[in-house]
């Protein structure tokens, strides 16, 4: 199920950003909002929501996947500008393996973005003990 919804949120995420971005260029009040840079982010903070949600084997509060999923896609989109910057400046790689060193870098993020994701549905249930516990 996670496997056919992440992709079509984010090909949703590009679609619907450049929409509502067309859509507020047409008007010249509204043309100088900027939304195109901050939609990506919030639905890539809903795709965290709802996969955290749908991959618990337990019932998720709403609050904790909500804090959770905020805080997992922020270390997301700052692990990914740091890694951009590292692909793009690192030359070592680039010179020793050759075309291969793209699909080392495409592993390496693949390995960094499922241990965000993991850890973060990690925080997810330990903020959702701590609900059941002050619950009780």
């Amino acid at each position: 199920l996670l496997l056919l919804i992440i992709p079509v949120l984010l090909g949703s995420s590009f679609y619907l950003s450049n929409f509502i971005q067309s859509y507020l260029d047409k008007n010249s009040i509204t043309s100088m909002i900027h939304i195109y840079s901050l939609l990506p982010y919030f639905i890539v903070w809903m795709m965290f929501y709802i996969a955290y949600q749908l991959s618990a084997n337990i019932h998720i509060d709403v609050q904790a996947a909500i804090i959770s999923s905020f805080i997992a896609s922020l270390v997301w989109y700052i692990g990914k500008s740091a890694f951009i910057f590292y692909v793009v400046h690192n030359k070592t790689y680039a010179s020793i393996y050759g075309s291969i060193s793209t699909l080392l870098f495409f592993f390496l993020w693949i390995y960094i973005s499922w241990a965000i994701f993991i850890h973060g549905l990690k925080f997810c249930d330990l903020l959702n003990k701590d609900e059941e516990i002050e619950h009780i």
